[in-house]
């Protein structure tokens, strides 16, 4: 055992060959290195101890919570508001008076597709004028309701002129079957993203401004239906009792 610990031998011989207070101060040194050497030992396994069970808690929070539990939570909350559909017959025709066809075109179609998911049913005329739209719808379905949208370059915005300008004002009227007048009318504000942008948004106390084709439109229809919804539905159910 002596020859294994070759420093332990010589720390004897130094000891027994030293003066009374080197010897002291060298077992004072001793006994400083061993507590040294204890304290760092059971700080390093103290350590690993501590680590382990971090770990298991992470793992543990990840697999008690389900990646898609956000998505599924947003998917729940949007199906549950959606508005219920309408049942109305709708003939839907229009007319572009516009610089920017493009942009035009993907409102109306917009328009139609939110038309088309909402009520019971919806036929499009397409393009042509009013007057000629609104005889054609009574000519092909009595019963149904004639919605007309209209769009315009919006050149005058807050009492200015606008040269050049790429923004549309969306307008749409809702005609009840067989009568000359609109019942239900209104208008949206299509703003482009690089347009003069000096239209101010004051919804919902005021006209709603979107700035993009597909969000016009669908804002333009969610009016129409909304006029179905709290106007017109209630009205008829009045008269029918």
């Amino acid at each position: 055992m002596r020859k294994k610990f070759p420093r332990a031998r010589l720390m004897r011989a130094t000891l027994t060959n030293a003066p009374p207070r080197a010897t002291l101060a060298l077992l004072a040194l001793f006994v400083s290195l061993a507590l040294l050497s204890t304290t760092t030992a059971a700080a390093r396994a103290q350590s690993g101890r501590r680590g382990a069970p971090r770990t298991q808690t992470g793992e543990t929070a990840e697999t008690n919570v389900p990646k898609d539990s956000t998505a599924d939570s947003r998917a729940a909350d949007a199906g549950a508001a959606k508005k219920p559909s309408i049942n109305f017959k709708l003939v839907v025709a229009g007319r572009i008076e516009a610089k920017y066809e493009d942009r035009a075109n993907i409102i109306f179609n917009k328009f139609l597709q939110r038309l088309g998911e909402s009520s019971s049913s919806v036929n499009s005329l397409g393009l042509m004028k009013r007057e000629d739209a609104l005889a054609r719808a009574r000519a092909e379905d009595a019963d149904a309701y004639f919605v007309w949208l209209q769009l315009e370059d919006d050149n005058v915005q807050e009492g200015s002129l606008v040269l050049n300008s790429s923004d549309l004002v969306v307008k749409y009227q809702v005609y009840a079957p067989g009568a000359r007048e609109a019942k239900g009318k209104g208008k949206v504000y299509y703003q482009a993203m690089g347009g003069a942008r000096a239209r101010q948004d004051r919804f919902p106390s005021g006209t709603p401004i979107k700035i993009t084709p597909e969000a016009a439109g669908e804002e333009a229809a969610e009016m129409v239906l909304d006029w179905f919804r709290l106007v017109e539905g209630p009205a008829l159910s009045t008269r029918k009792n």
